[in-house]
C-alpha cells in the first residue's frame, strides 16, 4: 500500500457527490470494482468484525447502517453474516470527531477529506489501493515478477480475484511527506487521456486480461 498516494487521492473526495474530483473528471469505486477486486456477493446479508465483543452489533449499525438481530436463544453461536455488504468496507477517521461509515454508506470516506491533525483510513484498503492503480498512473507500483498461485481446478471458487494482478509489486521507499506532495501535483495535472477508463476490458471481454479468474468476480455483473 502506498499511503502517501491514497492520502492524496482522499483528499479528493467530495461527499456532496460521494466521488473523488480530479482535473479529469468524477471518479469512485462501483459494484463491478467490489466483484472484480474482492470478488465478494453484492447480494446478501453484511460481514462485521469480530463477534466475540458484546457491543459488536452497535458498532456495525454505527458503520454501516444496519446490524442483525439479537438470537432467540442466548445459548446459540453468535455467528457473523455471510457477506460484505455493497462496497469495500473503508472507514475513515481524523481529528474532527463524527460517524465513520462504509464506502457505500452514508459518509463514505467523508471525514477524510483535507485532514487536519492526527487522522487514519481504515478498514479494506484493498480496494482502494488497487482501483487507484488499475486507473491511474499517480503512485503506481512496479508489478514485479509474478508467483505462481496454487490452481484447485476442482474448486474454480479458489482461483485469484483480479487483485492478484498486484499481489508482488515494488514498494514506495521515499519520503512519505515529499511524495505526498508529489503525488498531489499530478493529481492536479491529471488528465482523462492518462486514465484507464475501463481497466478490467470492454463490456463483452470483462476479466479477459486475466487467466484463470475466479468467476465469482463476474457472476453477478448482472448488477453492474
Amino acid at each position: 500500500m502506498n499511503a502517501a498516494a491514497l492520502t492524496a487521492l482522499v483528499d479528493r473526495w467530495r461527499p456532496e457527490t460521494h466521488t473523488f474530483h480530479l482535473r479529469a473528471g468524477e471518479m469512485t469505486p462501483t459494484l463491478q470494482d467490489v466483484s472484480m477486486i474482492l470478488g465478494l456477493p453484492i447480494q446478501g446479508d453484511p460481514l462485521c468484525m469480530n463477534t466475540a465483543s458484546d457491543g459488536y452489533r452497535g458498532q456495525m449499525d454505527d458503520l454501516i447502517g444496519m446490524a442483525p438481530p439479537p438470537l432467540e436463544d442466548p445459548k446459540e453461536r453468535d455467528l457473523p453474516p455471510a457477506h460484505l455488504s455493497l462496497g469495500s468496507g473503508l472507514t475513515l477517521e481524523n481529528a474532527r470527531k463524527g460517524p465513520t461509515r462504509t464506502l457505500s454508506g452514508r459518509t463514505p470516506l467523508d471525514e477524510a477529506c483535507r485532514m487536519t491533525g492526527n487522522g487514519g483510513i481504515g478498514g479494506c484498503l484493498l480496494i482502494l489501493s488497487v482501483w487507484s492503480w488499475d486507473r491511474l498512473s499517480v503512485g503506481r507500483p512496479r508489478i514485479l515478477n509474478e508467483r505462481p498461485w496454487p490452481h484447485h481446478r476442482n474448486n474454480l471458487d479458489r482461483e485469484p480475484t483480479w487483485s492478484y494482478l498486484w499481489d508482488n509489486v515494488s514498494e514506495m521507499m521515499s519520503d512519505r511527506k515529499i511524495m505526498y506532495r508529489h503525488y498531489t501535483v499530478e493529481l492536479d495535472t491529471l488528465t482523462a487521456e492518462q486514465v484507464d477508463w475501463e481497466p478490467y476490458g470492454t463490456y463483452y471481454h470483462i476479466g479477459a486480461g486475466m487467466a484463470d479468474l475466479n468467476p465469482k468476480c463476474h457472476e453477478e455483473a448482472r448488477f453492474w
